[in-house]
């Protein structure tokens, strides 16, 4: 039963409603005044730099993209929407503008000069200080995606196809430019004369002569994770966003980049700094908004904001379709399609892992030890496959999609681990061990040459580094030893061990951003530990230290970023994710679920720093990282209370600032709305999860008229009203 409490005797109903979650675009117009627009009318807005958000709704329609000049805003998006505001965000006035496009982007040059760019090659301008607007000619009919200007004259805007256009009179024509680029644009920055462009598939590009020629920007982000904003603080120093959450600096033009640390596993779609020091970006997968006072030395959420992780099962395969060995890969050719490999099942998913369906089978053994497919043509794959109770295995390849296989290996892998590894550069180089020996395939496995033996009984993991073809290190178990060629694995050298004989080595990553960072995870040791070599490989340290790791990998979109696994060994301890947002120096515990009984998890795949699964046993799970963001309300005790309770808005009449406190005894999914006297929506102070404890909500009600207003606090279970009087 859901209670109600008033402080007065009048009350309506009002159905308990979350809105969905998202932010597109982050802007500022100076002295700590932040807006976040998003999805169904979605905006926030700060007066503090971002430590205390309140929000509003304009419209149910996604706002993408938001812009503001001091007090002056303007916000655009879906079905044609222009809201512009005069004080800050603290209200906004609808505009009238007849257009069956979508708004990507607006830009003011001024506060009387604006922008607008949308789908159908659409582009608008207002002298108005965008009470007004009208249409420019594109030349095209394809999406643009982003719209930047130097001064009143010089702009550009970037779309769909590589389309970079580019005007030098206010827009009044405007130039396609030959770029090269085939890949879809999301963002443009000007600073004097050097442009940038970003976008699908680890698209930067560079122009340091205002679009007549273009470079490439490497960014090794291993041609997936996409590119949704860079910010120009001028034209050598940038800040970009995208993949799973990453935050890059460059301050040299695009030549060097740092990565900064940051708590966000989502999508970050839009970056902004007011200066050298202050800046926001944002994520469509949540209300939250980040923010640093340092350049990117640190980003923080804002207070109040709770972050929990939980790990989704995607994939329940039967009993004897076991998961082993490095059994989930992507398709090069699109990122959202993964491949899981299942006893001699191949499994396919089109949704990023959501849900998965069966591609094809293999070759009739009981298990897929791991398998390749080729990022040049993803008809072909190399495949593992193991005979579980004589231990013989083959190496099957097939160029057309599982219909027929070619048999290139046959024998005893007595495999211990994941056998199969690509060089991540040289994609067409295989590897995979067999007993002591390691063949190599320079064809993608249609044959194999032996080209060393190693004094070891099996072979645990391989892996070769990502700047130089030459250096490959392999595991082994029994004791747990790691071996180094830096000879294209001719001779190998033993450079870290246990002594301990029943120790594994069972993973071994190297990074892509660096070639001396190397590491991998002890089992059985002394000190069971994450280690990690920062000379690429000749000498070891510990990382952090827990029991039990197994499976690990590292952020393809952030060095920063290590994920490794805990298993269960009695049946009644958690199975654990451990991720480290600091080069594997601390973690933090992430459980998948009690009771593995033993079952150790046999890799992680990660895809960026938000698509990440866990392999063991026959399920596949997938990191669900939640945030909660608590936008208009503050915490002001953690004492337990006893019941639900609130208290008359401070102070009441009031002009133009209030607070209302109430206190929460259970963990509870609250929403905070204000109401004006005939029932209409006026605003949404906070929507979230809270914990048990006392808060405070302020009201800023600058925008609103003279008149009675009601607040309404609801859980799940109960719903206190509050009635106010504002008197300007």
């Amino acid at each position: 039963m859901k209670i109600r409490i008033t402080h007065f005797f009048v009350y309506f109903m009002i159905p308990f409603y979350l809105f969905s979650q998202g932010l597109k675009d982050v802007t500022s117009g100076g002295n700590d005044k932040v807006i976040a627009v998003g999805k169904n009318g979605l905006i926030l807005r700060s007066t503090n730099g971002g430590e205390f958000f309140s929000s509003s709704i304009e419209g149910n329609s996604d706002l993408n993209s938001v812009f503001a000049i001091s007090d002056f805003a303007c916000t655009v998006g879906k079905s044609g929407k222009i809201f512009i505001s005069s004080n800050s965000g603290m209200g906004w006035q609808s505009v009238n503008q007849s257009s069956s496009s979508d708004f990507q982007s607006v830009y003011f040059v001024d506060a009387v000069t604006g922008f607008i760019c949308g789908t159908n090659g659409t582009i608008l301008k207002s002298t108005s200080g965008g009470t007004s607007w009208f249409a420019l000619s594109s030349g095209i009919t394809s999406d643009l995606n982003d719209i930047k200007f130097r001064d009143p004259n010089t702009g550009f805007v970037c779309g769909s196809g590589g389309t970079v256009l580019k005007t030098t009179n206010g827009g009044a024509n405007w130039n396609n430019l030959n770029t090269g680029i085939n890949k879809e644009l999301l963002s443009v920055d000007i600073k004097v004369n050097t442009v940038f462009v970003t976008g699908k598939r680890s698209a930067v590009y560079r122009s340091t002569n205002e679009g007549s020629n273009w470079s490439f920007v490497d960014y090794r982000l291993m041609g997936i994770s996409d590119v949704n904003s860079l910010f120009m603080i001028d034209e050598n120093a940038h800040y970009a966003v995208g993949g799973g959450g990453f935050i890059r600096k460059s301050t040299d033009g695009g030549t060097t980049y740092t990565y900064q640390s940051n708590p966000m596993l989502a999508k970050l779609n839009s970056i902004f700094f007011t200066d050298l020091n202050n800046g926001w970006a944002v994520s469509e997968n949540n209300n939250v908004v980040l923010r640093t006072v340092n350049g990117g030395a640190n980003w923080l959420l804002y207070p109040g904001t709770t972050i929990s992780y939980t790990w989704t099962k995607v994939l329940q395969l039967p009993a004897n379709q076991y998961l082993s060995g490095k059994t989930i890969s992507v398709n090069h050719q699109n990122p959202h399609i993964l491949f899981a490999a299942g006893g001699n099942i191949m499994y396919r998913s089109s949704d990023g892992g959501s849900t998965w369906s069966q591609a094809f089978t293999m070759p009739n053994f009981n298990l897929c030890g791991g398998f390749l497919n080729s990022p040049y043509d993803s008809n072909k794959f190399v495949v593992i496959l193991r005979n579980i109770s004589s231990g013989i295995a083959t190496v099957h390849k097939t160029n057309n999609y599982g219909a027929n296989w070619q048999l290139v290996y046959s024998g005893d892998l007595l495999n211990g681990g994941m056998p199969i590894e690509a060089d991540p550069v040289h994609h067409d180089t295989i590897y995979f061990g067999a007993s002591g020996t390691l063949y190599r395939s320079t064809n993608f496995g249609s044959d194999f040459s032996a080209i060393t033996s190693l004094p070891i009984f099996r072979f645990c993991d391989i892996a070769v580094s990502h700047f130089d073809r030459n250096i490959i290190f392999i595991s082994s178990n029994f004791p747990s030893r790691l071996f180094r060629s830096t000879n294209w694995g001719l001779n190998f050298t033993k450079v870290d061990s246990s002594i301990i004989t029943n120790s594994e080595l069972p993973s071994i990553v190297t990074s892509p951003y660096s070639p001396l960072n190397i590491y991998h995870v002890f089992i059985g040791n002394t000190t069971d530990a994450l280690r990690k070599s920062l000379d690429g490989g000749s000498t070891w340290s510990n990382g952090y230290i827990t029991p039990l790791m197994w499976g690990m990998d590292i952020a393809n979109d952030d060095p920063n970023l290590l994920y490794t696994f805990n298993y269960d060994t009695n049946g009644t301890d958690r199975g654990y994710v451990n991720i480290s947002f600091d080069n594997g120096n601390t973690y933090t515990q992430t459980p998948i679920r009690e009771n593995l009984i033993g079952k150790i998890d046999e890799s992680i795949f990660n895809l960026d720093r938000a698509n990440v699964f866990d392999l063991f046993g026959t399920e596949i799970y997938k990191l669900v990282p939640v945030y909660s963001a608590a936008i208009g309300i503050q915490q002001i005790s953690s004492e337990l209370p006893k019941k639900f309770s609130f208290s008359q808005n401070y102070p009441n009449p009031f002009n133009p600032k209030t607070n209302i406190e109430f206190s929460l005894a259970a963990k509870s999914q609250v929403n905070i709305k204000i109401y004006d006297l005939s029932g209409k929506e006026i605003e949404r102070l906070f929507t979230g999860n809270l914990t048990p404890g006392k808060y405070k909500v302020s009201l800023d009600a600058t925008a609103y008229s003279s008149g009675i207003y009601f607040c309404i606090i609801s859980t799940e279970h109960i719903t206190g009203t509050v009635k106010m009087v504002l008197i300007k």
